[in-house]
């Protein structure tokens, strides 16, 4: 069987980290491509405020004013629910429901309304953009996708957005 499993010819972060995490989980989910019936709710949060960032940064790119409050939660949610739906279970955290992660949902987005974040200098070229390449010769490509890249007069900015509940170390920079 291929190291990466039948229908995936790259590697990812994501699988990159299961593997040294929990090598069966690795094959379950990526030799063997058997569905995860559970979820943790932090992966679903975390791709719904990346759907929310994603709608604000396209509407700069637009030329678009940036949406409002309220805009940016009900993308949230229509991604929630669009990302609970394809999942049996949804595995919460202690204290965590829908509701918790809503009203976490709204404090993180208002933060990066009137943060620097928000308004970026320079001028949106990209958003969700897929980088794809070979690493080392004979191992599958690396994947990876880019949250956002802009320019400014002298450089090319990449960002990658983050709702670990820590702070990133260096390394894991």
């Amino acid at each position: 069987a291929s190291v990466v499993g039948p229908e995936r010819d790259y590697i990812s972060y994501s699988a990159i980290t299961t593997y040294q995490q929990c090598p069966l989980r690795y094959r379950f989910r990526y030799i063997d491509g058997l569905p995860e019936t559970v979820v943790s709710s932090s992966l679903i949060f975390g791709g719904a405020i990346h759907s929310a960032l994603e709608f604000h940064f396209n509407e700069l790119l637009i030329g678009n004013d940036p949406p409002s409050q309220d805009l940016l939660l009900d993308v949230f949610q229509e991604a929630w629910q669009a990302r609970s739906v394809k999942h049996v279970q949804i595995r919460f955290g202690k204290g965590e429901d829908h509701n918790s992660l809503s009203a976490l949902a709204d404090r993180m987005l208002t933060a990066f309304r009137t943060s620097p974040a928000a308004d970026t200098e320079g001028t949106v070229i990209g958003i969700e953009e897929e980088l794809r390449g070979e690493l080392i010769p004979g191992v599958p490509d690396l994947l990876a996708r880019i949250d956002l890249i802009t320019t400014t007069d002298n450089a090319l900015v990449i960002t990658d957005f983050k709702t670990a509940r820590s702070r990133w170390s260096q390394d894991q920079a």
